[in-house]
């Protein structure tokens, strides 16, 4: 595997807060070129050689606060790259089928251009020769062709989405993407014949540090260098390398475009192990929203050290005097007026809210609970506060009364109902409302018998900008408007969640059978608590994230409130006991090193020994 191929299986971005400026730049002194294999978005492959001595500067920081969200990316479908990147791993899509595939374009394109550099005075010169390579990858992140040399021309299929990128063997060339861009998620697509699609390789820094272990047990460590892009809300992977405090601890990430970034150092713990350290962010903080982003300018930056400190957990709760105060509770932890859409389900019957949880967090929305009969007074002051743009009540007047549904809209007049003749009718609504026609990379089944399996895939979903569809898994085949449903979501994946008898071997067979989805996968435990983290460890939890959100796995009304606050914060929802938490979710908390946990409900739902993550 080259090191672009690398780059896409770790690509990932994240959404901030859009409270940054542009960086204050530091002029370069003294030119350098270090012959490198770089890959900005991967681990540095390859030895450093210095070519001429290296200019430094000490670490410069701006004092901002980032406020982390997981990224949405248009319709699910329309960026290059999307949440957890292009990924080997098959459970883990990240977007459907090349929108390009449907043009009916026969034959073959070609795409070419030239390599140039900066000359240092305004203008730029042609990229040393061999020194550059250029490859051409495709729609789902695969590496196409690859040609070394400051000219290139590729002849590729047509009716397909293709992308061009750059990167050169000296520390200080960055991977430039066909659009002038380091980043994955913003290069210019290429669908048609280009004669010019010229790159000029964007300069490039090294940051290096050395990184001192409180532990003697842990001894590896990853250092990721997090570039925070101007003018938007994301976080975009740049560079990552890897250490050991059993050898000097020193780690150097070369190819590092010019901006700000956050630093983030964390133990390295093989797949069976438990980390015993935190992660930490330069300067020294435990979580990226409390990070100082470092300035990475023309100069190499040394002296970034890191001491990752012991692995404690942290925890808060949201809770409210019931479960309509609870969701208030939620939304007000997180949203600001003037949200997109809200969504409103009963309080009392949990089915429509699981459809609706990842509907409301796939458009930026919020989901609030009602009781049948009457509107909550501590609901209404909310949808005030929250001011949307539009409501959606979810669920035939049986489920969320007319007299409600009038409440509501005399408060927010752009107000309406889904509701079908059951909670699968109504689930199919909610989706076919919320989500576009097209490909998507992955849609979720689960069980309308039954509530544990979906509530922890929602907000994953969310994040991800998925369906989560419910389904009789009963039967012991699909039936017709369940397949409607399906073939107009026309997923690259499918995942069923739980096993028998939440959904049946037949229902799975005849799925499988149909050719709806190319691929297909079962992800269920032996109870609810291994289910629910099983389906967390399938799809972790945004690489930045370090919060966790539990949830009582006895009811629902809590996990349903907190769903779309945690897909907004690139976090899961663990169902756990009321008095303990089971250690294999425990363990994976840890793993994915979430060591901020917010329990969702009073202490008579989830007590201090969850707070305190005690196993059972």
């Amino acid at each position: 595997m080259n090191p672009l191929e690398l780059a896409f299986e770790t690509a990932e971005f994240l959404r901030l807060s859009p409270r940054f400026g542009k960086p204050t730049m530091v002029p370069r002194s003294t030119p350098r070129r270090s012959l490198a294999v770089l890959a900005s978005l991967a681990l540095v492959v390859g030895a450093l050689i210095s070519a001429a001595p290296a200019a430094h500067a000490t670490p410069s920081s701006v004092l901002d606060t980032v406020d982390l969200q997981v990224s949405l990316p248009i319709d699910g479908r329309s960026t290059p790259l999307g949440d957890q990147g292009l990924i080997a791993d098959p459970l883990r899509p990240v977007r459907g089928a090349d929108p390009a595939a449907s043009s009916g374009a026969t034959g073959t394109i070609t795409i070419a251009g030239s390599i140039t550099v900066p000359d240092g005075h305004g203008g730029v010169v042609p990229a040393g020769s061999p020194a550059v390579w250029v490859s051409v990858y495709g729609w789902s992140g695969q590496s196409i062709a690859s040609n070394q040399g400051n000219e290139y021309s590729f002849t590729v299929p047509a009716a397909a989405t293709y992308f061009v990128r750059a990167t050169g063997y000296y520390a200080d060339d960055a991977g430039t993407w066909y659009g002038g861009t380091p980043i994955d998620g913003r290069a210019t697509a290429i669908k048609t014949s280009t004669a010019n699609a010229d790159i000029t390789l964007l300069t490039a820094s090294t940051v290096s540090g050395t990184i001192t272990s409180p532990s003697s047990a842990a001894s590896r460590f990853t250092i990721e260098a997090w570039m925070l892009e101007d003018g938007t809300e994301s976080a975009w992977l740049m560079g990552r390398t890897e250490t050991s405090t059993k050898r000097s601890g020193q780690y150097d990430i070369y190819g590092l475009p010019e901006g700000r970034y956050l630093l983030r150092a964390y133990e390295s713990a093989q797949w069976n192990e438990t980390p015993t350290l935190d992660d930490v962010f330069w300067t020294a903080s435990t979580t990226a929203d409390e990070a100082t982003p470092l300035i990475v300018g023309t100069q190499d930056v040394v002296g970034v050290d890191l001491t990752p400190p012991p692995l404690n957990f942290k925890s808060t709760r949201i809770a409210g005097t019931d479960r309509y105060a609870t969701a208030v509770a939620a939304t007000r932890s997180r949203y600001s007026p003037g949200i997109p859409v809200l969504y409103v389900a009963s309080g009392a019957k949990w089915a429509d809210a699981l459809s609706a949880g990842p509907a409301a967090a796939a458009r930026n929305g919020a989901l609030l609970l009602s009781d049948p009969d009457s509107l909550p007074d501590i609901v209404r002051d909310e949808i005030l506060r929250l001011d949307p743009e539009r409501v959606v009540v979810v669920g035939s007047a049986l489920t969320v009364s007319d007299p409600v549904l009038a409440r509501i809209r005399a408060l927010v007049p752009d107000t309406r109902r889904i509701g079908g003749v059951d909670r699968y009718d109504t689930s199919r609504q909610i989706i076919a409302d919320a989500f576009t026609p097209g490909s998507y990379a992955n849609v979720f089944l689960a069980t309308g018998a039954n509530f544990p399996d979906a509530l922890s895939a929602g907000p994953i979903a969310g994040r991800r900008g998925e369906p989560v569809l419910l389904v009789d898994g009963r039967a012991d085949s699909i039936d017709a408007p369940t397949r409607t449903a399906l073939e107009r979501l026309n997923p690259e994946y499918t995942t069923v969640l739980g096993l028998e008898p939440s959904i049946s071997s037949g229902f799975l067979r005849d799925l499988d059978a149909s050719g709806i989805s190319p691929s297909l996968g079962r992800l269920g435990g032996s109870n609810r608590y291994e289910t629910s983290r099983m389906i967390n460890a399938q799809f972790p939890a945004s690489a930045l994230s370090q919060q966790a959100f539990l949830a009582s796995g006895e009811g629902f009304a809590d996990a349903l409130s907190g769903a779309a606050v945690a897909a907004s914060l690139g976090s899961p929802v663990m169902l756990t006991r009321t008095s303990c938490v089971p250690p294999a979710s425990a363990d994976e908390l840890s793993r994915q090193h979430l060591t901020t946990v917010i329990l969702l409900g009073s202490k008579l739902t989830l007590s201090d020994d969850v707070a305190d993550v005690r196993d059972c």
